[in-house]
Formats: structure tokens, sequence, C-alpha cells
């Protein structure tokens, strides 16, 4: 007897079954070919999550007239097992929205010129290409899921029949070179303290979270390099080389060993991110700059500072931990002419931070 039937090894070495979609053995059933090298125990594992998935959906007749509002209804039932809670209440709210154009539809009625209209009109209403994107990123999501399901017998809005809208490169913020030497005069008036974490800020072009979490086992000046332990939004390591600017501001600090914070305040207590955006505010206010400049606007000037001494996109990337370089197409558009003022600007905020320090010890 079979203990895995439907499952089998195809001539090319592919793995292949066919299971019944609704847990049952009536209805259409739902083939699937892996793709070649897969290894056999990674299949199998495949394979049964698909036997328990359709099993979990057993006694559950597939619809005679399946309509969006029953495909959102099914494929919910699983995200709410996968999604984070907050993720699901965006993609509820999506969903919910979707069903007010789709919801009494049937499927296999939808042609790819729905979509299009559907996109047009939200467009009219107001909403950004890139939201208007993202309801039918979920909305093909949820059709194609029914198509693997077997509850529908082809995909009635193929891949590529519908385009994406085109969403404008943003332009980034930043501060210009005086603005952020006003500023560092004015934190080493007020919250002299606070100057390491803000230098390093620039210089690391790292995200507020990131940088009050560095711990010293993460530093190697030796080696000249620091490591973040997690990204906040991907979740991975990012290493970046420590430039003789950094190192300068790391040596200053008092040495601690393995998980120890490495960026703490004069009683030894941790920096808050809520705390050092307060900070921010009261030096930015007080050197009188632009309101639009916020605690963000440092990394992304590191950025911006880059793109305008030449670096290429594709180390700024690396640099920023961006997991899709699209996302640093913002720094496209800077040119390389501010190089020297950059650069010498940097120079000039270095010095006069020493000065100042050296006139009050």
């Amino acid at each position: 007897m079979k203990t895995m039937p439907g499952f089998k090894q195809l001539p090319d070495g592919r793995w292949q079954w066919r299971i019944y979609a609704n847990g049952t053995k009536q209805g259409p059933r739902v083939q699937t070919t892996l793709p070649r090298g897969t290894p056999r125990e990674e299949a199998v594992a495949a394979y049964r999550l698909a036997v328990a998935r359709a099993a979990a959906r057993r006694g559950r007749p597939i619809p005679r007239r399946l309509t969006f509002h029953d495909a959102a209804e099914e494929y919910l039932k699983v995200q709410r097992t996968r999604l984070a809670p907050g993720s699901l209440v965006n993609v509820e709210r999506t969903v919910k929205r979707l069903e007010e154009t789709f919801g009494t539809r049937a499927l296999s009625t939808l042609r790819p010129s729905d979509v299009t209209t559907y996109q047009q009109e939200r467009l009219a209403e107001g909403l950004k290409p890139i939201s208007v994107n993202n309801e039918v990123m979920w909305f093909l999501a949820i059709v194609r899921k029914m198509v693997a399901f077997g509850w529908l017998d082809r995909d009635p809005v193929p891949r590529g029949a519908v385009e994406s809208l085109p969403v404008p490169v943003p332009k980034t913020d930043y501060f210009r070179p005086e603005e952020w030497e006003r500023f560092v005069v004015a934190l080493e008036e007020r919250r002299p303290e606070a100057v390491p974490v803000f230098r390093a800020l620039l210089l690391t072009a790292a995200r507020v979270g990131e940088l009050v979490d560095l711990r010293w086992s993460g530093v190697d000046l030796a080696g000249k390099r620091v490591t973040f332990e997690m990204q906040k939004k991907r979740g991975e390591p990012k290493s970046l080389p420590v430039t003789p600017e950094l190192a300068e501001i790391l040596e200053a600090l008092p040495r601690g060993v393995g998980r120890a914070l490495v960026f703490t305040r004069p009683d030894g207590g941790a920096w808050t991110t809520s705390a050092l955006r307060g900070i921010f505010y009261d030096a930015r206010d007080a050197a009188r700059l632009r309101q639009a400049l916020h605690v963000h606007t440092i990394r992304h000037t590191g950025a911006s500072w880059q793109a305008q001494a030449g670096v290429p996109l594709v180390k700024i990337k690396e640099s920023l931990g961006h997991a899709d370089i699209r996302q640093t197409l913002r720094y496209s558009h800077l040119s390389t002419e501010h190089l020297t003022e950059a650069v010498e600007a940097i120079a000039a905020v270095e010095k006069s931070g020493r000065r100042q320090r050296g006139a009050t010890e």
C-alpha cells in the first residue's frame, strides 16, 4: 500500500504529486511539480504539508459559483495562521475594500480589464499608485490561491495581463552641510553627551533602533568592521567598515565586553529611540533648522552624501541594508557636483566638535 498516494519522481528527476484539493476523494485534483534538483526530503515535506492543508478543508464543498467573497474567506483562514496580528489587520482591511467591488462577482467571469478598471477607479478616488498596486497584489494572490486549491480551472487574470501602475521614485530630503554643522553646534551646547550617537548615525547611515542596540561583540576595531545584529526591516545582520572618523568615536567610548551596549547614557543606562528623538528636535529647533528635518533624515543624509560623492548605488544599497535596489533609487537623482563641499563640511564639523569638547574639558 502506498504511504504517499499520488507522489512520484518523474524521469527527469523532478518530484510531482496530485492530490484532491478539498481533502476528499471527490472533485478536481491539483498537480504540483517541484523544480529540478529539489532534495527528496524537502519534496516529501512539501507533499505532506499540501496533504495536511487539503485535509483541513475536508467536508467543505467547492462552491458551485465561486465568488470573490468565498475565495477571500478561504484565503484569510490560511493567512490568519501565518501573519503577525498587525499585518493581518492590514490585509483584512484591504480585502474588505476589494469586496466592495468584487465581493459577489464569480471569479470565473473575471477579466483583466476588470482589474484595470479597478485601478483607474481607485486612482480617481485619490489613492496613490503604490497603494493601488498593493490592493491589486492581494486580489491576484487570492485568485491564484483558488487555482492552486483546484477551485478554479484556470487563472482568469493570467500573469502579465495586468501591469502595475508606475510609481515615481521619491526624492529624499537630507541635511545640507551647513545645516548639519549648525545642528552639531546646537547639540554640543545643549546635550553634548548625545553627540557621539548622532555622529555615528551619520557615519553609519544606520537606523536609530539599530544603533542604540549595537553591542561590543559586534565591534571589531582591529578588523575595522562593525556588525549590527538585527536590522529592523530585514531581520538579519548588517556589517559595515569602520572609517577613521567612526573609529575615533568608538575608541573614545567606555569599552564594554560581550553583549554590553556600545552607546549608553552618562549613567550607564540604555538610550531609547524616543529620548534621542526628543534631543534631536530640541537641537534642531535651537539651531533654527527646517521643520522637515527628522531623526530619520540623518540616515538619508549619510546615503545622500555617499551618492553625491559618486559611490555606486549598489554599494549604498549594501551599506543601508536595503533588500531591493529600488529602495535605493531615491538617491539616484543626486549628482556628484557637491563632493568637495560635502567632504569638507564633514571634516569641518568634526574639527568644530573636537574644539568645543576640548574647550569644555
